[in-house]
């Protein structure tokens, strides 16, 4: 699995040598895309979610994704968005933020249904957040919120 997560890293970091079109993403790591059983779909929706990436052409068939400068929020090119501004909030954080509220450990499904309509993410993605942050663990299949340090 930290193998996955390194190269997930990677193809953020490639992203500040320049922008790239969703094709070319695909197929310069198809050999992750198929260790993860993802389709082009996923990796489009996990590009989106992803904190300090800009979408150029978020409604084509073949967006372009950049990284934003360095202080800049994300933004996308489509229309219909609050002000075309992403979240900054790291997904973890409000993973923590929701297991505070809902008072007991609960399953990714759960909090996934918690979250805002707007914020597209799938229980791996949850399971991922979770294992990166501090503050929560896994009791079993159940996220939990463990006691601040």
């Amino acid at each position: 699995m930290k193998e996955v997560l390194f190269e997930l890293n990677r193809v953020h970091a490639d992203l500040r040598a320049g922008d790239c079109e969703l094709d070319d993403l695909w197929h310069q790591r198809l050999p992750l895309w198929q260790t993860l059983g993802w389709e082009p779909a996923q990796l489009r929706l996990w590009l989106h979610c992803q904190p300090g990436i800009q979408i150029q052409g978020a409604e084509s068939d073949n967006p372009r994704f950049r990284l934003a400068p360095a202080g800049r929020r994300a933004e996308t090119a489509s229309p219909g968005t609050d002000d075309g501004v992403a979240t900054e909030q790291p997904l973890g954080d409000r993973i923590a933020d929701i297991l505070a509220a809902h008072g007991k450990p609960a399953p990714p499904a759960l909090i996934r249904s918690q979250l805002p309509s707007t914020l597209l993410v799938t229980d791996a993605m949850i399971r991922a957040a979770a294992r990166d942050h501090p503050r929560l663990s896994f009791t079993g299949p159940l996220i939990r919120l463990g006691s601040q340090a």
